[in-house]
């Protein structure tokens, strides 16, 4: 089947009439670009070359994948991306023998290049289905009904477009909760495989000293190619490479798929945010990276068993630290809250606006008041499924025994069971991590703790039914060692093999820490519901909310991305992070020989500092006012989680970096866009070419992006 054209509709009236707060601020759908004036800002081709529905243009060289944004670079299926992004590939097929983490991974022709579990998708076309989603749908309808009709039609969407084109993915995307949908078409590609990964002092050099930091000196990058019926596949679009990369100030832009921002959410979710989610997630995953960490010491086999885990760990601690750090040192709460006001004097100031919208912005304040109340215990609650393995397989099995002796015969259990033992694998497999038991042991108790120290009207019951009226240390460490003793879900090997051998023996063996998880369920079920019913109606009213603010400003607004394309432009760009501190928007390899002196996570192999030190770069790589070649750049675009692998283009549609970061404050991103604070960290393509050619001596690689020196 040939790929479809992009068959582009118009996404109802609001898609049409965004306007950024800033020139140089959005997450733009790609049909919004012709409203901008994007030759005023800098660049220096068409639009349609960069997107065109009708014929072929530079997003189809875009693909999402996994989690990341990558970009074609060649006829042959090759794609460049991030070096965190192809992290947990290279950890998987890594072993004590073969550390591709630390020594890096090149396939030295396309028989050797490994397959991974990583997928390719590409975008083919996309269309408003807003008015189909929302057949049926009436303003007074409760959030259950209406979102039971929701899921109904958006169901029956996917199943005529999926007979339709058989061989492409359907997903709908809400672009506004309870307003706007869009359909997305996109093709599949299974066959991943690993080309090249630079080794991890130069991929991940400064580590997590220097993750979510600027000055920053790492190639974050890395090559997989994508296969079509064991063939490489042929793009209808690969990037072409600018070797002579920027300067400060250059217009510069992205395409990439940028994940979840919240920019439209109401100031009570910021509040909710600030206080209560960043905070209680980032010291909770910092004290399960230290655990982790203390656990794996310098044994080289755990160390490689939890670096990707712990890569994940790292990479959302430091991000909510600096989401706070960004909310405080700018006035992105305070505006938030000076729109609160504004919003509520508007509803006041007609009767009209009063009869439809009157107490929508009170209501919501009220829901988020009443989640902030229980928010440090429905969090810690969640994070007993979500950080105690043996605790989750007990819930689990608990789960699964229920519905099991609704079936009345033993072989029409077994059955059952066995007809979906691959969906209970997976849902399984989704929390039951035990990396060590004792670290598992830990967790609980920390977590019992905790619980123990909340305020008595937060506290739950089962607390006292196990513990009595005072929950000491000495009390939950004799409960957790006694769970543990006799425990077999503590053993995950031992589990699976059961699991595999005998399935309905795994789901009917009992065991204390299945008493205890049903306790805490009957009483978490409870709170759960409760915060799922405000959590409902917080979502029934977001509608209105979102019709009042485009009421209030007399125009809509760029929806909040949701990993769907977008494109976003800026220039290359300093910024002062702190008062009297200037950050230049490039920096160098002598910047690596600077910070290589202090070791830990800047130590580099005396080899690949040998080659920093000595060769004498290819001319065309070298920055001639600094004599050196370029590491990174810094620029003002607008981007967040899902950029990462985004390719940087200059104004003629050329590669110069790959988007890999943004600045510390920066995280705030998600919350809005601060023209001060945000700024987006890229590897610059002429350290990429370095790297590959001094480092990696990947000659056929850079043969066949038209790189080589």
């Amino acid at each position: 089947m040939k790929i479809l054209k992009v068959l582009l509709f118009l996404l109802v009236f609001y898609l049409f009439s965004f306007k950024p707060a800033n020139p140089d601020e959005g997450m733009f759908l790609l049909n919004q670009m012709e409203k901008i004036d994007l030759a005023k800002a800098g660049l220096k081709i068409p639009v349609s070359d960069i997107y065109n529905p009708s014929d072929t243009s530079l997003i189809d060289a875009l693909v999402r994948l996994d989690g990341c944004t990558g970009s074609f670079v060649s006829d042959e299926g090759l794609i460049i991306t991030n070096h965190h992004c192809a992290f947990g590939a290279a950890a998987a097929l890594s072993s004590k023998e073969n550390n591709y983490i630390e020594n890096g991974y090149y396939a030295i022709n396309k028989e050797s290049e490994a397959k991974t579990m990583m997928t390719c998708k590409i975008t083919q076309s996309y269309l408003d289905v807003s008015e189909q989603v929302l057949k049926g749908v009436g303003s007074n309808m409760n959030y259950e009904l209406k979102n039971n009709i929701i899921k109904a039609n958006i169901e029956e969407i996917i199943a005529y477009e999926q007979k339709k084109y058989p061989t492409l993915k359907i997903e709908i995307s809400q672009m506004s909760v309870g307003k706007f949908y869009t359909l997305f078409r996109y093709k599949i590609l299974n066959d991943i495989r690993l080309v090249y990964v630079p080794p991890r002092s130069v991929g991940e050099f400064g580590g997590e000293s220097d993750n979510w930091v600027w000055p920053r000196h790492n190639a974050d990058f890395s090559f997989v190619r994508a296969y079509e019926n064991g063939i490489p596949y042929k793009p209808k679009k690969f990037l072409k490479i600018n070797k002579n990369g920027v300067k400060d100030n250059d217009f510069v832009f992205i395409l990439g798929y940028p994940g979840r921002t919240f920019r439209h959410q109401p100031y009570s979710f910021l509040v909710y945010q600030k206080d209560n989610l960043l905070p209680f997630v980032s010291e909770w995953y910092q004290y399960k990276i230290d655990v982790m960490e203390k656990w794996a010491g310098t044994d080289a086999v755990r160390k490689i068993q939890i670096a990707g885990y712990i890569k994940s760990l790292s990479n959302t601690a430091k991000n909510y630290r600096g989401k706070i750090q960004g909310l405080n040192r700018t006035n992105v709460v305070s505006l938030k809250n000076e729109e609160n006001t504004n919003l509520k004097n508007f509803v006041g100031s007609t009767l009209e606006l009063k009869t439809q919208y009157e107490g929508v912005l009170e209501n919501l304040e009220n829901l988020y008041s009443k989640n902030h109340e229980t928010a440090q215990r429905d969090m810690l609650l969640a994070e007993l499924y979500n950080s105690v393995g043996t605790f989750y397989a007990a819930h689990f099995i608990n789960t699964q025994k229920v519905e099991i002796d609704k079936i009345l015969s033993k072989d029409d259990k077994v059955k059952v069971l066995l007809a979906n033992r691959e969906l209970l694998r997976k849902n399984l497999q989704s929390y039951y991590r035990i990396y060590d038991p004792e670290i598992d042991k830990l967790y609980l108790k920390t977590l019992l703790t905790k619980l123990c120290k909340l305020p008595e009207n937060n506290k739950p019951e089962f607390l006292k039914k196990e513990f009595g009226e005072t929950c000491s240390d000495e009390k939950i460490n004799k409960f957790v060692d006694k769970l543990y003793k006799k425990s077999k879900l503590k053993d995950t090997k031992l589990s699976w093999d059961l699991f595999d051998k005998d399935i309905y023996k795994f789901f009917k063996q009992t065991e204390s820490m299945m008493k205890f998880a049903k306790l805490v369920e009957t009483e978490y079920r409870v709170f759960y519901n409760q915060k799922a019913e405000r959590d409902g109606k917080i979502s029934e009213l977001m509608p209105k909310f979102t019709e009042i603010k485009m009421k209030y400003y007399d125009k809509t607004f760029i929806p909040d991305a949701n990993s769907t394309l977008r494109f976003t432009f800026g220039h290359v760009r300093g910024f002062m992070p702190r008062d009297g501190e200037y950050n230049s928007p490039i920096t160098y390899i002598k910047g690596i020989l600077e910070k290589s002196i202090d070791g830990g996570d800047y130590s580099v192999p005396q080899n690949i500092l040998s080659v920093y030190k000595t060769i004498q770069a290819a001319d065309v790589l070298i920055d001639k006012k600094q004599n050196d070649v370029p590491v990174a750049i810094l620029y003002d675009l607008d981007t967040t989680g899902g950029n990462s692998g985004s390719p940087v283009l200059d104004a003629e549609g050329n590669l110069i970096a790959v988007n890999f970061d943004r600045a510390y404050t920066a995280t705030i991103n998600d919350y809005a866009w601060n023209e001060a604070y945000s700024r987006s960290i890229g590897v610059d393509v002429r350290f990429v070419i370095y790297v590959m050619k001094y480092i990696g001596k990947t000659d056929r690689l850079l043969n066949e992006i038209k790189c080589n020196i």
